[in-house]
């Protein structure tokens, strides 16, 4: 570059001096004017490819952006689906498969109960107790997706009741204890000689864990009592004495952990807004005052603010407010 700048001061001097250059020098000064358009060129054109790039990169930084921006909408969508599952389990799956986040298949539905962390546990056991096709093939896979083998009776039900709350009522207990039972057996095959009586004794071994560890059940089960209840079940036969025995010893010493309210009670601990509002009815047309609260775009409600069971939820999305007045005109 320094060379170029003494040549240019040269040039000027040339200039200066007019028509009175000799051959050689005339040649020199043509040499110099036609590198100094040369050097211009060049870098007319690294300027231009610097301009090139500038674009590039602003270019993918929009693309990062945008994706950066599509992640978090996909996101906000999840949290909105696990949300709306933990308010009513039908409705959130209903949502996650219209969006295109979860497949309607029972073996993506069985893995998202099985790996989301953020599903309330009552829900995801009033979901497995449905009795429609789907649910039951749903609690099907989910029991697959438990590594059963090798284990007793009692460590698998440990392992099976750490990832869901049993539902409160009867027959969806009966459905989910008998799918657990054949997906027992299929996995341990030589220690009943059939799943009903795998069934029979896992039923049994609950309603133990409830006897022995609710403080409000005073005449507490002995031992015999419980290999009492069990005689027969074997198809007329009598499972070894030992076994139950070592069942027994095994709730006693520890009480089965079983999920509780989980997310659903932090979904309702922080809400954005809450307070009282009037709602129509769906099917008659009257209206209730009910506790309302916002969160995470839905809209919660209850009968009294004190309440732990969930009245209904509201989703919010696709939806626009109005004043009453403009409702009234329209």
């Amino acid at each position: 570059m320094a060379t170029v700048v003494q040549s240019s001061r040269e040039v000027s001097k040339m200039a200066d001096k007019g028509a009175n250059l000799s051959e050689e020098e005339q040649t020199f000064l043509k040499e110099i004017r036609e590198e100094r358009e040369h050097l211009s060129r060049e870098i007319q054109e690294l300027r231009v490819q610097i301009a090139d790039i500038d674009n590039e990169l602003s270019a993918l930084e929009e693309v990062k952006n945008e994706d950066e921006k599509q992640e978090r909408f996909i996101q906000q969508k999840w949290k909105t689906g696990r949300a709306r599952f933990n308010a009513k389990p039908k409705d959130g799956i209903k949502y996650l498969i219209e969006e295109g986040l979860l497949k309607e298949t029972s073996d993506a539905i069985a893995e998202f109960l099985h790996k989301e962390d953020m599903l309330n546990m009552i829900a995801v056991g009033e979901y497995l107790g449905e009795n429609h096709e789907l649910n039951i093939e749903v609690l099907k896979k989910l029991v697959g997706l438990h590594k059963l083998e090798g284990l007793s009776l009692v460590q698998a039900l440990r392992e099976f009741l750490s990832s869901f709350h049993l539902p409160g009522e009867g027959q969806k207990i009966d459905r989910i204890m008998e799918h657990f039972a054949q997906g027992y057996c299929a996995s341990n095959p030589t220690i009943f000689s059939n799943s009903d009586t795998c069934y029979v004794l896992a039923y049994a071994v609950i309603m133990l864990n409830t006897s022995l560890h609710n403080p409000s059940v005073k005449n507490k089960p002995t031992l015999e009592s419980f290999i009492a209840m069990n005689r027969g079940i074997d198809n007329g036969n009598n499972l070894p004495a030992d076994l139950l025995t070592a069942f027994f010893d095994d709730i006693r010493k520890e009480q089965f952990k079983i999920p509780g309210m989980g997310n659903l009670a932090e979904t309702f601990f922080n809400p954005e807004k809450e307070g009282w509002l009037t709602k129509e009815g769906g099917k008659y047309k009257t209206k209730h005052r009910r506790w309302f609260i916002l969160k995470d775009n839905i809209l919660y409600y209850f009968k009294q603010p004190s309440d732990s069971e969930l009245t209904g939820s509201i989703p919010l999305d696709n939806l626009s407010v109005r004043d009453v007045s403009e409702v009234g005109h329209s």
